[in-house]
């Protein structure tokens, strides 16, 4: 009835469906859900910082900021592990990249470093500092790890993206 649909609207549903259903509206319904969640991994790995504007609850922009400010404390270290940051948040490696994976269809090292390379991104854009510098810098254990990462990611590398 529809007090049970405006109940599952209040709890955050993502769909809805009545018996009996119609298969076409599933797969569309289906579909629909897995655009929206591309989008929304695509916009936080593109747009790390602005947790805020996304239509997560409270509890997990809470967690995601977390994340955000843990990984960026930890920038520099090289050494910075997922098992660290899950350690920091008190839980386990493997809730951690469940949790992730939930919430933004993303591996959580992949996470660390877009935020790594974004941070690279910025360094090149604003300072005189050397690639090599900017790579330590943003946490990468060597230049040539930092260069392959960045191209991958850019489609440039580090200098030609400089220029």
């Amino acid at each position: 009835d529809d007090n049970s649909f405006v109940k599952a609207l209040q709890a955050n549903a993502d769909l809805f469906l009545t018996k009996p259903f119609n298969l076409k509206v599933l797969k569309e319904s289906i579909k629909g859900l897995l655009f929206n969640r591309e989008k929304i991994r695509y916009y936080y790995t593109n747009n790390l910082n602005k947790v805020e504007e996304l239509g997560f609850g409270a509890q997990d922009r809470d967690f995601i900021k977390k994340i955000n400010d843990l990984i960026s404390k930890n920038l520099d270290n090289s050494s910075f592990s997922v098992e660290e940051l899950a350690e920091h948040l008190n839980i386990s490696r493997v809730q951690l990249y469940r949790k992730m994976k939930a919430l933004l269809n993303i591996n959580i090292s992949d996470y660390i470093n877009n935020i790594r390379l974004e941070k690279a991104k910025e360094l090149l854009k604003n300072t005189t500092l050397t690639v090599s510098e900017i790579a330590y810098s943003c946490g990468f254990s060597t230049p040539n790890y930092f260069s392959t990462s960045f191209k991958n990611k850019y489609n440039l590398s580090p200098k030609e993206f400089r220029t």
